[in-house]
């Protein structure tokens, strides 16, 4: 089959073509400036990469030409607030380009991937699943609600006629860039940053999520989406991992909320002598402290056989591959 993949030069992405091209299927990746992806050469090569842009139809319609189906995984992550129109503009008219283009050239199967955050959160204690409401809120951030958006525009596109597939990720972790996105994590411990929050969240391999991806879309079960995590930890006890993984001091000091909350105010006011993206925002130091449990229970009714990898594997193999 001929797939066309969005967002393949990401850290997901990458992974997503690696498998796919283990399975055979004759892929189509677009890129924006430059090619630059977690394959091997001889991987690449098996790769047709076109320029592209999901803001730009007219490059969106010559890569879908002759295109049976969409993983779409371009997308733009950032807490800074310097950046959220173009992280809107990004996520969701970036989307509802590929969902428009999709019905104009007949191509009816899309894989999204999006993430936990797209759920909503709220000050509720209880866990979250595929079925929870949207809930505006002060918890949700900016890049939840362009994730909740863009979801919406899928959900429009199947209202027309595609048939849709979404995976909502928790934490992925894995082999990549870890000067980028969530494995920063990694080279924060290595590094070994001695404070710790006492949050909880969903963690998952980034190998399970492409599975999830390519087994669902596979078996043809569309027009549902899927909570994917192994489980929900502290982030002291992955901290814990990744440490131990490198064989670095774990961090042992906690980050009370009074430090949190001084630090995000002392980088709300840097930012505006930095021309830097920031990282450690009001959005994420509120993340970082609180307590979000998901229900990865859907997930194992619809594929019997799919096993997450245990976390503390995934962080082993990891560190592996960042001490290299």
């Amino acid at each position: 089959m001929n797939v066309l993949v969005t967002g393949g030069t990401g850290f997901i992405g990458s992974h997503l073509l690696k498998l796919l091209l283990q399975k055979g299927y004759t892929i189509r990746a677009i890129y924006r400036s430059e090619i630059s992806c977690f394959l091997s050469k001889v991987e690449n090569d098996k790769v047709e990469w076109v320029e592209a842009n999901v803001l730009d139809n007219y490059s969106l319609e010559k890569a879908m030409q002759g295109m049976q189906a969409v993983f779409h995984c371009a997308a733009m992550v950032s807490f800074d607030a310097r950046e959220r129109e173009q992280l809107m503009k990004t996520n969701v008219e970036g989307t509802a380009n590929v969902v428009n283009v999709m019905l104009d050239q007949g191509i009816e199967k899309i894989v999204y991937l999006s993430s936990v955050a797209a759920l909503g959160r709220n000050s509720s204690k209880e866990k979250i699943n595929e079925e929870a409401d949207w809930v505006t809120s002060k918890y949700n951030s900016q890049y939840a609600v362009s994730k909740y958006e863009s979801e919406m525009e899928v959900w429009r596109g199947v209202a027309e006629g595609l048939q849709a597939v979404i995976v909502n990720p928790g934490i992925v972790l894995g082999e990549g860039d870890w000067t980028k996105g969530s494995n920063k994590l990694f080279k924060t411990i290595h590094d070994e940053f001695p404070f710790y929050t006492k949050g909880i969240t969903s963690f998952v391999d980034v190998k399970d999520v492409v599975q999830s991806m390519v087994q669902l879309f596979e078996k043809e079960i569309f027009n549902e989406r899927f909570i994917i995590s192994d489980g929900t930890y502290r982030y002291k006890e992955v901290f814990d991992l990744m440490a131990k993984g490198f064989g670095k001091k774990a961090p042992s000091r906690e980050a009370k909320p009074w430090m949190i909350e001084f630090v995000w105010r002392f980088y709300e006011m840097k930012k505006w002598f930095s021309s830097k993206e920031q990282t450690i925002t009001q959005e994420t130091a509120r993340s970082a402290q609180a307590n979000y449990e998901y229900d990865n229970s859907k997930l194992l009714k619809y594929l019997p056989e799919f096993m997450y990898t245990p976390i503390n594997q995934t962080i082993q193999r990891a560190c592996t591959f960042y001490s290299k």
